[in-house]
């Protein structure tokens, strides 16, 4: 297939002309180069407090913590599973995402996503991924 033709049948599958097809394909890649391209700069007091947050542990909240338990098989993680597969599908057509890879905290959590579909992976059975063409599927 010619790159005329090739960039004319993409257009029009996307509803638009060639132009706008190029220049919205145009934008995105730029604004990926440029998000894969940013840089920080810090000096050393900075780098040695960024270093020491990694290697902190994350301090348990009794506030949040006693809230999360209130809300336990309420379904909000439920809702918010089917917002992230929502998004990420939407996401998909855009960024060329093949699959959702998720990680269960512990087994009644990977059960939980393996009721949703989600496949354990192969190195690790707590890794757990689903493809994106069996979400297309799950949202139709």
């Amino acid at each position: 297939m010619a790159v005329k033709q090739l960039l004319q049948e993409a257009a029009r599958a996307c509803h638009k002309n060639v132009s706008e097809f190029l220049l919205d394909a145009g934008v995105t890649a730029a604004a990926q180069t440029l998000a894969d391209r940013r840089q920080f700069v810090l000096d050393e007091a900075q780098w040695q407090a960024f270093q020491e947050a990694l290697d902190r542990p994350v301090q348990s909240k009794p506030r949040l913590t006693r809230r999360a338990a209130k809300l336990k098989n309420k379904g909000l993680g439920q809702g918010l599973l089917k917002d992230a597969l929502l998004r990420t599908a939407q996401a998909a057509d855009i960024a060329g995402i093949r699959c959702l890879l998720v990680h269960a905290k512990d087994d009644a959590a990977r059960q939980w996503y393996e009721s949703w579909e989600f496949e354990p992976s192969p190195t690790d059975p707590y890794h757990l991924f689903l493809m994106l063409k069996d979400l297309k599927n799950l949202l139709s």
